[in-house]
């Protein structure tokens, strides 16, 4: 009885996942405004899962649970990334070009720019 069960409880829930597949892309086939109707049935499926307002973050080895303090430790951070780098190479007779590349070092692309004629923004 049990293996009865199972096989035909896996044989329903699979009728019911094409039976829905089926059902959104005839609405969607169908609907003037598509987009419109994608996220209509889009978004109670992405309601379904639950969020949180609680979410503690390991900071500098302890648990933090207070937004406030969440804030401020991450305020502190971002506030002195730029004197966590080395900042303290950059000397005040070089370009910026030449500072920024001192501090975060050469780009992994180069580009090469070139000239734009205005008959070509047209096309």
């Amino acid at each position: 009885m049990r293996n009865y069960y199972k096989t035909y409880n896996k044989i329903l829930i699979e009728v019911i996942k094409t039976a829905k597949k089926l059902y959104f892309h005839k609405l969607i086939k169908h609907s003037n405004n598509k987009q419109k109707t994608l996220w209509k049935l889009v978004k109670p499926e992405i309601n379904k899962q639950k969020l949180t307002d609680n979410f503690p973050l390991c900071l500098e080895g302890k648990l933090v649970k207070d937004h406030q303090e969440l804030a401020n430790m991450f305020n502190e951070y971002f506030v002195n990334v730029a004197t966590n780098k080395s900042v303290n190479n950059i000397s005040n007779n070089t370009t910026a070009i030449n500072n920024l590349f001192t501090v975060y070092g050469e780009p992994s692309h180069k580009y090469k720019w070139l000239p734009l004629q205005q008959k070509k923004l047209k096309t």
